[in-house]
């Protein structure tokens, strides 16, 4: 009897321990937040081209030159810009040699369907050299929010710059296309304007 008794005790344990369902587990450890979608743009690029400006200063009228620019990316949604660029400047019977440069650091960040809100800001000169009234020369901060998308080989970029340099406008809107050509190689094409001047500019870009 008690061997029955016995037996029956281990197969009603043992039928309750295999149908019994383990207490849930918890874990405590932060969840990481999702990664930031990468950008579909390139801003690993190198741009020259041509550049024309009509002036409404007293004295100053049309000019003609030429611009560079580079642009690096060391790590995602950062990259660093400087550029540089010279002009030949009509006066009323002569004329003089504007030169420009700016160097800065940008930051983007995608926001879907190809586009990047972008802002970016450093520092900017300029300098007037062989002038019938003596050279001149300022510098200033300056700060250029915009936004950029690229869709295939078409890319648009779009907003505006500050600085407050003796010949600038302080705020001054602009736009530029970029059209793929080959691989990595794209014409553009662009136009700046404020309140007493504007620039077109047309060069080719290659994003490395």
């Amino acid at each position: 009897m008690t061997k029955q008794i016995l037996a029956l005790s281990s197969m009603l344990t043992g039928s309750l321990m295999a149908g019994s369902v383990p207490a849930p587990t918890y874990s405590k450890a932060p969840v990481p937040p999702a990664p930031a979608a990468p950008s579909q743009l390139s801003y690993n690029t190198l741009e020259v081209g041509w550049l024309h400006s009509e002036w409404d200063f007293v004295n100053l009228h049309s000019s003609d030159g030429a611009y560079g620019s580079l642009s690096y990316s060391p790590v995602e949604h950062f990259y660093l810009t400087a550029g540089g660029g010279w002009e030949s400047v009509e006066l009323l019977d002569e004329s003089t040699d504007l030169w420009i440069a700016n160097g800065g650091v940008g930051a983007y960040l995608p926001v879907g369907g190809g586009f990047d809100l972008v802002g970016e800001g450093g520092v900017s000169f300029y300098g007037f050299s062989n002038s019938p009234i003596g050279d001149d020369n300022d510098a200033s901060a300056y700060f250029r929010p915009h936004v950029r998308g690229r869709w295939g080989n078409f890319e648009v970029q779009a907003g505006a710059a500050w600085t407050n340099l003796d010949i600038s406008n302080e705020w001054a809107g602009f736009g530029r296309v970029y059209v793929g050509l080959i691989n990595n190689l794209d014409l553009s094409a662009g136009i700046s304007a404020g309140k007493e001047e504007y620039t077109l500019n047309v060069g080719l870009r290659f994003r490395y």
